[in-house]
């Protein structure tokens, strides 16, 4: 009875432990959508807004913001759109490509933007729901993981 009773106290623990979430993300990412429906021809562009959401200033290295960040783009199935020669050659790792570096730090709840042409990465010329999320992984001295923007949808239209 002792042995159920003590492997009953661990399952709760380990459910607890599962409900209860560690530390708060540092810091946010929020994206908006374009306020108009896109003819085929449009150039997608959404804006990003990263918000130091933490006690402490932050630091971020900033390269390619196509390398900084994790886009994900679906269409109304679900499918990802066509990607660009540029995307197909886009090359993110250990080596620094051309582009920026710039360090950029934030003070508590202080945000930065950066307007992200996501149609440089993806062909979103045939007309439908597009749903977007960006992500950006958490600086290694911040902790682990990964942050998630909200998503949108964009509509291009005939």
């Amino acid at each position: 009875m002792k042995l159920i009773g003590h492997l009953s106290f661990v399952l709760i623990a380990t459910l607890l432990a599962g409900t209860i979430s560690a530390d708060p993300q540092p810091f946010s990412l929020t994206i908006e959508r374009p306020t108009r429906k896109l003819q085929p021809s449009s150039p997608v562009e959404i804006k990003l807004t990263l918000t130091n959401t933490s006690g402490r200033e932050i630091t971020f290295i900033d390269t390619n913001r196509w390398c900084d960040y994790g886009i994900e783009i679906r269409d109304s199935h679900g499918q990802l759109p066509p990607e660009t020669r540029y995307k197909r050659e886009l090359k993110c790792g250990f080596r620094v490509m051309a582009g920026r570096r710039m360090i950029r730090a934030l003070q508590p709840r202080e945000s930065f933007q950066d307007e992200m042409p996501v149609s440089q990465l993806y062909d979103l010329s045939r007309p439908d729901d597009y749903y977007i999320q960006v992500a950006r992984k958490v600086p290694k001295k911040l902790g682990d993981g990964t942050v998630k923007s909200n998503a949108v949808t964009i509509t291009v239209i005939e």
